[in-house]
């Protein structure tokens, strides 16, 4: 069965909705979701996705005959018992990149093969497995990318065609967070949250806090929420308030979001001018009533890449950040100074479609 427009428009405000929350995108809603719906027509198949997921931990237990879509999706099917001899023992494991692993079944199965494969189209690596033993060696963190990939191991009968599936999550880091930066306004807070393979509880905590302005970062009052940030307050005469929120487990690792918290609308956009993502050059101008303005800029994280007076911003080529965050300052003279600030994701040359959008005026 074929995704209706229903299912489409989902996919393209949920996506839409992380774009402008992730990258701090104003004024662009609408040209993201044309662009989505460009992207996201209506006749993208949904089965081949039911048949890799919602029947990935089950075999060929569920034998299912009918999909339906939009909205909720309905798979509908029926249990065969002679389909149930044996299921692999692991079924969600959760492994860090290069990490071996050994898969066993349920009961035990002389002469079942072994096999892996990525669970959707990727051009990354799943990884290696002994065919006879179940031994897994999940992928190095420069062989997938982002901060994870899941792949489908299999276990199939030596006879009679049955097989068991597990999904495996590879993490490229021991711990991870998200989001790793976000905007927060006055009065707002801001779910934040965090993951870790060492057992123990992980500390938060707001690094160097400015009394009377940083926010705090307290457990969350949410269901199934981790933890949370809330605004410190307005402060008088500045634009916005940069908090670090550090996250370290028992063993010493650990990892930072970066808040900023809004104490007032900026004064300025920044816009792009041209770029060159292949040599990872992005060209920025200052706007102050629509008017393009001499400005200073700089990164407040120090990096990753730099800036010139100019507004010509330059990857660093050896960088791993997702992000850098840019500031800028326009003298207004008798009106004060205009601040404001830009998000881009990192490396530019994943990105081109969302920087050809901010790029438009």
């Amino acid at each position: 069965m074929e995704v209706g427009e229903g299912w489409s428009s989902f996919i393209i405000s949920y996506i839409t909705d992380r774009v402008e929350k992730s990258y701090l995108v104003e004024g662009v809603g609408g040209r993201l979701k044309d662009a989505f719906k460009a992207a996201f027509s209506a006749d993208i198949l949904i089965r081949d996705f039911i048949e890799q997921t919602i029947k990935l931990n089950f075999g060929q237990a569920i034998q299912g005959n009918e999909v339906y879509a939009p909205t909720d999706i309905g798979f509908f099917g029926r249990i065969n018992p002679t389909h149930t001899s044996f299921a692999i023992k692991q079924m969600e494991p959760l492994l860090l990149h290069g990490e071996e692993f050994t898969f066993t079944t349920e009961p035990p199965v002389p002469g079942v093969k072994w096999s892996v494969d990525n669970l959707v189209t990727s051009t990354s690596l799943p990884g290696t497995i002994n065919p006879d033993t179940g031994k897994y060696v999940a992928p190095e963190a420069t062989m997938f990318e982002g901060r994870y990939t899941r792949v489908r191991v299999t276990a199939s009968a030596p006879s009679g065609g049955y097989s068991s599936s597990a999904l495996v999550t590879v993490v490229a880091n021991k711990l991870t967070v998200n989001p790793l930066i976000q905007t927060c306004k006055i009065g707002a807070t801001v779910e934040l949250s965090a993951g870790h393979l060492d057992a123990g509880t992980l500390k938060w905590e707001i690094k160097n806090p400015v009394p009377g302005e940083s926010g705090t970062v307290r457990p969350s009052e949410k269901p199934e929420g981790d933890h949370t940030y809330h605004h410190g307050g307005p402060v008088e005469e500045k634009t916005y308030v940069l908090d670090e929120i550090e996250v370290s487990t028992p063993t010493g690792d650990k990892r930072s979001v970066h808040v900023l918290a809004l104490m007032q609308e900026p004064g300025l956009t920044i816009n792009i001018v041209n770029m060159d993502i292949a040599k990872g050059e992005v060209q920025l101008e200052a706007i102050v009533n629509k008017k393009v303005m001499p400005a200073e800029w700089n990164l407040p994280l120090k990096g990753p890449g730099s800036i010139d007076a100019s507004g010509l911003y330059r990857m660093a080529p050896t960088a791993t950040d997702q992000f850098v965050l840019i500031f800028a300052v326009v003298d207004g003279g008798p009106f004060g100074k205009f601040e404001g600030y830009l998000i881009l994701p990192l490396p530019l040359v994943k990105f081109p479609t969302l920087l050809e959008l901010l790029s438009q005026k």
